[in-house]
């Protein structure tokens, strides 16, 4: 008896998908939600230390926000 992954009823013409599609898929999710995690982390430390990252309302540069 053969192991199939898929049944022939599913897929009767052509072979079986490769695994690793969708094992290359599956790393390039987490990959985004790693990055997506580490900006989130970021953005938390950022607000955490209290860093004033916009410029002073009376500024006396023109370029300013």
């Amino acid at each position: 008896m053969t192991d199939r992954r898929f049944p022939r009823a599913v897929f009767r013409h052509g072979i079986e998908p490769d695994a690793r599609f969708t094992l290359a898929n599956e790393r390039t999710f987490l990959a985004w939600i790693r990055t997506a995690l580490a900006l989130i982390a970021g953005g938390v430390a950022l607000e955490l230390l209290g860093l004033d990252l916009h410029p002073a309302s009376g500024s006396q540069h023109p370029s300013c926000w």
